[in-house]
């Protein structure tokens, strides 16, 4: 069962970089395609999930080195260099030998040193960008000097897409409850959904004694995302789970810095059952204005009053998972008795 589980990850994977090689080709002819940099920054991020869920660790850090320069690239809506999309061809490579050998069979030396020259390439850019801003600063004139990494770095203002538009997402995740089975690593799911933005809120609740006897997981999470990024950025969070979540989309604004609506999940929050999906849509529709529907410039730190609800921590959630597995022991103990 772990053994088709892993080949079904590693040809994901496969098909994940293919479509990374397909984008950095389109990207080669125009070096300032958001799109395709926001494209290759989610095959990138989409991968190290998984290879975390797997404990590929090695995979795990050279994705997280090289998503956080087009992070940077995105982020500060930049170009992108001849050198950088070379290295992101030589870090496809690397990624088929390291998941082809389960993370293992790898000169580690070399590994190192790749590592280390996707980083100093980071330093570079970000020190590049703190010259240019300074510059800004004292009206001294920006020259784009003759360091390769360096050239086309700077895209043309208006060439960049940046219009985007937020929207709140509902999704319910009921993992089954065979989950070291399928060799799932729960708290990596959870954690990257919480850490998926600024803008996000998570409630757990309990399963009823009937969902624990078919098989469903002791806790299951209801969480409520606001992003400008498209719904298939959060399927991609479930990639190896996808049939145990539901993903909804609220409406077009944010509803995490609207008071009516967090007031009432506040005051409607019960333990062993979700929010009503009707009520939650109408007072998403009830407080959309015309000026939600329409495009922002650049996103923002969103400001909100938070509502007062207990998180699970990580060590509380670890002790759910160890208390389930109890159970599902007592119930396979209990069938086999009668």
């Amino acid at each position: 069962m772990l053994e088709q589980l892993k080949l079904k990850f590693k040809e994901e994977v496969y098909e994940l970089l293919d479509k990374l090689e397909t984008s950095l080709l389109e990207l080669e002819k125009k070096s300032n395609k958001q799109n395709l940099i926001k494209e290759i920054f989610r095959i990138m991020h989409t991968i190290k999930g998984a290879a975390g869920m797997y404990e590929f660790h090695k995979t795990v850090k050279l994705t997280h080195e090289l998503e956080s320069i087009y992070a940077f690239i995105r982020d500060k809506n930049t170009g992108i260099s001849k050198n950088i999309i070379s290295l992101t061809f030589d870090a496809i490579d690397y990624i088929r030998k390291l998941v082809a050998s389960d993370d293992k069979k790898i000169n580690l030396d070399a590994y190192n040193k790749f590592i280390k020259r996707i980083e100093e390439l980071a330093n570079k850019l970000n020190k590049k960008l703190d010259t240019i801003n300074q510059n800004k600063v004292n009206d001294e004139t920006n020259e784009i000097d003759d360091d390769e990494d360096l050239i086309d770095f700077f895209a043309d203002e208006n060439e960049i897409e940046i219009e985007v538009s937020e929207a709140t997402y509902r999704i319910i995740f009921q993992p089954e409850a065979n989950l070291e089975e399928r060799n799932v690593n729960l708290n990596a799911i959870i954690e990257e959904v919480k850490n998926f933005n600024d803008s996000v809120l998570t409630f757990d609740h309990s399963q009823s004694k009937e969902n624990i006897l078919n098989n469903k997981f002791y806790i299951f999470w209801e969480f409520f995302i606001v992003t400008d990024q498209p719904e298939e950025e959060i399927s991609d969070i479930f990639i190896f789970v996808d049939d145990t979540i539901e993903i909804t989309k609220l409406c077009n604004t944010n509803l995490l810095n609207k008071k009516i609506f967090t007031d009432y999940l506040n005051e409607n929050y019960q333990s062993t059952t979700v929010f009503d999906l009707k009520e939650l849509q109408k007072i998403g529709e009830s407080l959309t204005t015309e000026d939600d529907l329409l495009p922002i410039v650049e996103k923002t730190n969103l400001s909100q009053e938070e509502p007062i609800i207990k998180e699970t921590s990580s060590e509380d959630r670890q002790n759910n998972i160890i208390e389930q597995q109890t159970i599902i022991s007592t119930q396979k103990t209990i069938c086999i008795l009668f």
